[in-house]
């Protein structure tokens, strides 16, 4: 029977052979490779298919563009008796002239009934026609674009412009008005409009229009099929919603029988409430009148505070005055005031003061124009020389005066 100690010295053998061994060790690397290469595929796929989706999204756009465009055009053209090609021209010297494919699809259908009417012996609509000098047999036989054209080459000839006005509403309906700046070319007009539209590639072919037609109907039963899967996930959740439908309704029922059993409560708590409300909006407008409650009490203390200092100063002036220090400086003074007051003496030491004053003050205003004149000469120095030189004399007339 095996030892432990040997069990553990086979186990470590094993462990070393698996360490050691080459194929082990190149196995461990190329599973290694193969997954860093297979994170790296799976990052590159990522890229290529955001970039795809964000590629994919234009043509998508224009795809839907298409198929509106060339579809509304094929039930136009169904509804107008215009062929497709013919019609895109139209609508767009309609839309050069100002008016729109609207009111060319009115115009048009009301010009065919207008001239079917004329056919069968409406005595008013041959009459239209016969003001624009045309007959039911000059129009038989042309497409309705050409039609169009026709009377479009007449209608300018009529001279008054409310009577051209008048037979553009009788012919085209209440978008005749609209047609006017369209009509008022003529047919070489109209003809140069669909020639630029067929320059610049906006004839539309009928081809065109039947592919767009049948893939806008494709789109639309995509549409449906994928609003039909909404409701069917609307209807599996139905069951599951009206279930909770059912036990929000419960409870709600419960909540408004117990508030109903126990309206003192209720009462109690919008009381409460209104309190807690009223409370709040009490401290919102205490808050501020305790503010500046609080600096008017500021205020007060420092006038206090001041009348305090200056009762304080007031009453060191007074003791200071009765001292003998004091009345001996109060006398001193009053003499010297008699002096410089009563005698002839005064007087002149105070008129002599005052012109030293006024010699100090020419001074300053002479050594200020100095410095400004120095300044903007750009003379630093200059001007430092010139302060100097000022504050010297001033500091000598000073002292004299004094004297």
């Amino acid at each position: 029977m095996p030892s432990a100690s040997g069990i553990r010295a086979g186990a470590a053998c094993v462990e070393l052979f698996v360490k050691d061994n080459k194929l082990v060790r190149g196995l461990q690397a190329a599973s290694a490779g193969l997954k860093a290469l297979g994170a790296s595929i799976q990052a590159v796929g990522t890229r290529l298919a955001g970039l795809g989706v964000t590629l994919a999204v234009p043509f998508l756009g224009a795809a839907k563009l298409f198929a509106d465009m060339r579809s509304d055009l094929l039930d136009m053209s169904q509804r107008t008796g215009v062929a497709v090609e013919a019609l895109s021209e139209l609508r767009y010297a309609s839309e050069q002239s100002g008016s729109g494919a609207e009111d060319l699809e009115k115009g048009l259908r009301t010009m065919s009934r207008n001239i079917i009417e004329a056919a069968r012996g409406s005595a008013e609509a041959r009459r239209n026609l016969a003001r624009l000098g045309l007959t039911v047999a000059d129009l038989s036989g042309l497409s309705p674009d050409q039609q169009f054209e026709m009377i479009a080459d007449r209608l300018p000839r009529i001279q008054n412009p409310a009577h051209r006005a008048t037979i553009a509403l009788e012919i085209f309906g209440k978008t005749g008005a609209n047609l006017l700046p369209l009509l008022s070319g003529g047919a070489d007009g109209i003809r140069e409009l669909r020639r630029q539209a067929r320059q610049l590639g906006l004839t539309m072919s009928s081809e065109d229009a039947e592919a767009a037609e049948a893939f806008g109907d494709s789109l639309d039963t995509l549409w449906k099929t994928i609003k039909r899967l909404g409701f069917a996930i609307g209807a599996a959740l139905v069951p599951t919603l009206h279930q909770i439908a059912q036990l929000v309704a419960a409870l709600v029922a419960r909540i408004s029988d117990w508030l109903d059993r126990n309206r003192e409560l209720v009462a109690i708590a919008a009381g409460v409430v209104a309190a807690l409300t009223a409370i709040g909006v009490a401290l919102l407008l205490l808050g501020p009148a305790i503010t500046a409650m609080g600096a008017a009490i500021g205020l007060v203390n420092f006038a206090i505070s001041a009348a305090a200092i200056a009762v304080k100063l007031l009453g060191v002036a007074l003791a200071f005055l009765l001292s003998p220090i004091g009345l001996v400086i109060a006398v001193v003074g009053g003499l010297a005031a008699a002096v410089l007051l009563a005698t002839d003496e005064g007087h002149q030491a105070l008129t002599s003061l005052g012109q030293g004053f006024e010699q100090l003050s020419s001074i300053a205003s002479t050594t200020w124009q100095g410095i400004r004149d120095a300044i903007a000469a750009g003379d630093l120095a200059g001007a430092m020389e010139v302060a100097w030189r000022g504050i010297q004399v001033a500091w000598e007339t000073g002292l004299a005066a004094i004297s």
